[in-house]
């Protein structure tokens, strides 16, 4: 079974921008650069028939639009338990519809509908067992972050490893937007 998940891949200056703001803090684990991406919608672990009607139904709403993408700051997910650094942005209605179009797809595929709200960002480390104090600490030792802003015309369909994220991903399908 493949673990699918929708997303739009960076541009190389915004990943490398991004590779610059890192926390020295046993028990995280970085992504690595070139695995940076904004996820759209994570489908999960999925059986290969479910895949191929997914990839079926993202090439249906192929729109030929342009999303614009700002990355505003960067942040951590989980407040008393942080469980991930990220860099936290906005998206235009094209990306936002996007991914009402791949929940309504997972929804018709049968899978479990995502609970949290749409909010774009990019994963940059995962902590584990790391105390909210020490994040906290090492949040104040980051430089100043200029947002970033790029334009995507395409999103990819990506498999990785069943594990706890963060790649090696491998895009199987790409998308015009």
């Amino acid at each position: 079974m493949p673990r699918l998940f929708s997303a739009v891949e960076l541009p190389d200056d915004v990943a490398d921008y991004l590779a610059g703001f890192k926390l020295h803090l046993p028990g995280t684990r970085w992504i690595e650069p070139g695995d940076y991406h904004l996820t759209v919608r994570f489908f999960g672990d999925i059986s290969e028939g479910i895949a191929r009607e997914l990839c079926e139904m993202l090439s249906e709403s192929e729109s030929g639009s342009t999303a614009a993408i700002r990355l505003e700051r960067i942040d951590v997910f989980g407040d008393r338990e942080p469980r991930a650094l990220v860099a936290v942005g906005s998206a235009d209605a094209t990306l936002t519809n996007l991914a009402a179009k791949h929940e309504r797809a997972a929804r018709l595929l049968g899978l479990k509908p995502e609970k949290r709200k749409f909010t774009p960002h990019v994963t940059l480390a995962r902590f584990r067992n790391v105390e909210a104090k020490l994040v906290a600490k090492g949040m104040r030792k980051l430089g100043l972050f200029e947002p970033q802003n790029f334009t995507v015309q395409h999103f990819g369909l990506f498999s990785s490893r069943a594990s706890v994220g963060g790649g090696p991903y491998i895009r199987e399908e790409q998308f015009r937007i």
